[in-house]
């Protein structure tokens, strides 16, 4: 994501703009590429701190689950530790 996860209440107004069409981007354009082409998907934080979560997306093989679950367990517990 280009920018910071919008907090609950403005995801939750009707005129949220969750694809973009108004804007440059979407939050939809970053999602969506997993679920049409069936593919997992995973995100894990990407930073420990006490503002808005950042995270990481990571999207795997088709049908690869375990191999993309273990990446994504490897990413948390390194930046686990380094918090």
């Amino acid at each position: 994501m280009p920018e910071l996860a919008p907090k609950i209440d403005h995801v939750l107004d009707p005129d949220f703009d969750y694809d973009g069409l108004d804007s440059a981007f979407g939050y939809g354009r970053y999602t969506k590429i997993a679920n049409v082409t069936g593919l997992p998907a995973i995100t894990v934080p990407n930073e420990v701190e006490a503002g808005p979560a950042v995270g990481l997306q990571f999207i795997g093989s088709r049908f690869d689950e375990c191999v993309l679950l273990g990446v994504a367990q490897r990413a948390f517990e390194t930046i686990g530790t380094a918090a």
